[in-house]
């Protein structure tokens, strides 16, 4: 008989949460990386690590694990309100489309 796993609670998964696999000689909990700078393979874009695409290590984690305790498919972090605003915006709108909203926004 197949063991079922059990589903995490909120506290475990906002400390472990999308972490794929324990390797062996690896730290429990997911290191913070303190740099901006990551080894890449010459010659390739393979493992592009660029802290203005929010790709670093840090960013990723901490996608996946918001992600996780809303229960949505994906999350990303911004660094400000209009950045959030702005991105849902492009997201959205396309060249020619108009927008209706109100002062408050």
């Amino acid at each position: 008989m197949i063991p079922r796993r059990r589903r995490q609670g909120f506290s475990t998964v906002a400390l472990h949460g999308g972490r794929e696999t324990h390797e062996t000689d690896t730290p429990v909990v997911q290191p913070i990386y303190q740099s901006v700078n990551f080894v890449q393979e010459v010659g390739t874009e393979d493992g592009l690590r660029y802290p203005r695409y929010g790709n670093n290590p840090n960013a990723e984690t901490l996608h996946r694990r918001l992600a996780l305790l809303e229960g949505a498919e994906a999350a990303i972090v911004l660094a400000s309100g209009m950045g959030a605003t702005a991105c849902a915006m492009l997201a959205l709108l396309r060249p020619g489309d108009h927008l209706l909203a109100s002062s408050w926004i």
